[in-house]
């Protein structure tokens, strides 16, 4: 999605890898002014133990454990926030994207198919949440704003072929 970034937060704007999912509401509102307080709180740890690092190796201490970073909050993994990459289109929020570009949203029959290929992929493989789905080729990355470690796997012929998701057709 040209370098979009999985989870970002203006405001009170949520948008995921570029598109606009929806507002916050006030409980979620709150978590991400949590997270911001607690990566701060991250952040300064860190800095400290680099600041520190000298005068340890010199009294040869050993380093402190690293501190575990914060989690993301919630809504950055809500199955509004994945997003599905097929041959010609991404669809996230059930909404489908054309070259990056809103092009329309999902019938609700298309909406369902969606679900049921979402619900068999996860149950078939277990797939972590935030994800990117898609491509020819069915493939699956995870995706983690914390760490830039990813999983790629393929479902079984036969799951892909028991929903048919036909959103873009390219030609």
């Amino acid at each position: 999605m040209g370098g979009a970034v999985g989870c970002v937060v203006t405001g009170k704007k949520l948008y995921s890898h570029g598109n606009f999912i929806r507002d916050l509401d006030e409980t979620e509102y709150k978590e991400l002014k949590q997270y911001k307080k607690d990566l701060t709180a991250f952040k300064k740890k860190i800095e400290d133990a680099f600041a520190n690092a000298e005068k340890l190796e010199q009294t040869n201490s050993t380093i402190p454990p690293m501190p575990l970073r914060p989690s993301m909050p919630a809504f950055c993994s809500k199955s509004d926030t994945i997003l599905y990459i097929f041959g010609g289109c991404t669809v996230q929020n059930y909404k489908v994207y054309i070259a990056n570009k809103f092009a329309r949203d999902l019938s609700p029959k298309e909406k369902k198919q969606l679900d049921q290929f979402a619900k068999q992929v996860a149950s078939k493989n277990a797939i972590p949440s935030p994800q990117i789905q898609g491509g020819s080729n069915n493939s699956t990355t995870p995706v983690s704003a914390a760490t830039t470690t990813t999983t790629t796997f393929k479902p079984a012929m036969d799951q892909a072929a028991k929903v048919n998701l036909d959103f873009c057709t390219e030609f």
